[in-house]
């Protein structure tokens, strides 16, 4: 009897590992799977998740999984935000709209902070991935 239970339970853990494996590729298909796809590939494959937006006295970002996190971004103003690489590529943090500013490249585990001293909704972007667009939403 407690052969065929070790037996029954060994099978079940089997089961949910070869699950786990085969539901891998899924979820890694946003990352490793743009190889080979082009730009329009990797801007589809991109946009597909998003970050949550939030208020926040804490002014910070990532920049993770070729995206800005969160986006938008809400703070108060004369908040100043930083923005941390954590993606294993360089990337830049710069203006599109509102005030101007430029981090230049960030390589992984770089950061870089900007005050925000006007309300308005400001747009940016990476320099070197144009397709890496965020927000910050900048309140009084």
């Amino acid at each position: 009897m407690r052969r065929l239970a070790l037996a029954g339970a060994i099978a079940v853990v089997g089961l949910v590992v070869a699950l786990v494996i085969a539901a891998w590729p899924l979820r890694s298909m946003r990352m490793g799977g743009m190889m080979g796809r082009g730009m329009s590939g990797m801007m589809n494959t991109v946009s597909r998740g998003s970050c949550p937006s939030q208020m926040t006295t804490v002014a910070s970002a990532t920049i993770e999984g070729l995206r800005f996190c969160p986006s938008p971004l809400r703070v108060q103003r004369g908040t100043t935000v930083t923005w941390t690489n954590s993606d294993s590529v360089a990337h830049t943090v710069t203006s599109q709209t509102g005030p101007q500013f430029d981090s230049g490249s960030l390589g992984q585990g770089r950061s870089w902070s900007h005050r925000l001293d006007r309300a308005g909704v400001f747009s940016y972007y990476c320099a070197i991935h144009p397709w890496m667009k965020g927000s910050i939403d900048v309140v009084d």
